[in-house]
């Protein structure tokens, strides 16, 4: 009798134990979800690769009208010094989205760097090139003898080179010169085109600068602007989280160009503009963003084999990179899929 009474304590002890272990195990795993799972109760970090513009306008607005956290997400934005350093912050989880230049994203993956793109921030790159209208260049094929505003490295120049050898123009009948960043140099004359951004070409035309502009879409040099990625694990492990990111961004960029004037203000403020110029640059940027009836943040197959196309002639890529694996379009359609009730609720607030 005393030893079945033995046995039965030792019993109930081990099971005691048992019950210890499943209970603190539990709440080891459960804390363990909690730091690497983004919840309304830990952020979203989005990674910027360039200072907030008004390219971003859909996510500054899904920020600033809640549209995030209707979503059951808090999202943090951390504008970066590059790309390099925003990638960087995704590939070492430091981040969970990234937002950075296609050359960029695709130059990483080439590198082997375990990242993936799942929606576009613009769809055509930004990069235009400005010349004063007394210099009588209208088109490419009037550049010969020109000088030119070049910054090798730049996504500006991988684009002018583009443009040259797609319409076989020589850039040994070209003068290339290296000039900083702004209108400086071609106002002063030093150059006869340079590329500029949106905020330049804004202050060109209020100081009421006439000029013309060469686009290099308009002659047949497609490339992808700005991509959102990324970690290549994390898009496996956290797919709802991202369809849910894109859900509110959606939504952010409908309200950033349905409700004018209060998204405009809500923009300026975030930005240090003027609604105005808000306005103005929201006008310019639209078919970089959605060109050929295109829905906001989508990209297609094609747009990327192009750009992939541009980067091995210009020598950014050695060779392509394995599109199947780098690229991730579901997320986006199902997003797209599940907008309506988001989209619906906007007006009421």
């Amino acid at each position: 009798m005393k030893a079945r009474r033995c046995v039965f304590l030792f019993l109930a002890a081990v099971l005691a134990a048992l019950a210890l272990f499943a209970s603190t195990f539990g709440a080891v795993e459960a804390r363990a979800a909690e730091v690497s799972t983004p919840s309304a109760s830990r952020p979203l970090i989005v990674s910027l690769g360039a200072p907030l513009a008004v390219s971003d306008a859909g996510l500054i607005l899904a920020d600033e009208t809640k549209l995030f956290e209707r979503a059951g997400l808090r999202v943090e934005l951390r504008p970066q010094p590059s790309d390099a350093d925003a990638i960087a912050a995704v590939a070492s989880a430091r981040a969970d989205i990234g937002l950075v230049k296609a050359e960029s994203f695709l130059s990483a993956r080439a590198d082997g760097i375990p990242v993936v793109s799942f929606a576009a921030g613009l769809v055509e790159s930004p990069v235009a090139f400005y010349a004063l209208r007394s210099s009588r260049i209208h088109t490419p094929f009037d550049l010969v003898g020109k000088r030119i505003g070049y910054a090798p490295g730049t996504e500006s120049a991988i684009v002018y080179e583009a443009m040259l050898a797609r319409l076989s123009i020589p850039r040994s009948r070209l003068t290339e010169v290296q000039t900083p960043p702004g209108a400086a140099a071609l106002l002063d004359g030093a150059v006869d085109l340079a590329p500029l951004g949106a905020i330049d070409e804004l202050a060109l035309t209020e100081r009421g600068v006439d000029f013309t502009t060469l686009k290099p879409a308009e002659f047949g040099v497609h490339k992808l602007g700005a991509v959102y990625i990324a970690g290549e694990k994390a898009m496996g492990d956290d797919r709802e989280v991202f369809e849910r990111f894109l859900k509110a961004l959606i939504a952010g960029w409908d309200r950033a160009y349905d409700d004018g004037p209060v998204s405009a203000a809500l923009i300026a403020g975030a930005l240090a503009l003027t609604p105005a110029q808000v306005r103005a640059l929201m006008e310019r940027q639209r078919p970089l963003l959605r060109p050929l009836a295109a829905r906001f943040c989508e990209f297609e197959r094609e747009q990327w084999r192009q750009t992939e196309d541009i980067l091995v002639a210009t020598q950014v890529l050695a060779e392509p990179v394995d599109l199947s694996t780098a690229v991730d379009f579901g997320a986006l359609r199902e997003a797209y899929r599940r907008t309506g009730a988001l989209t619906a609720g906007q007006r009421s607030e």
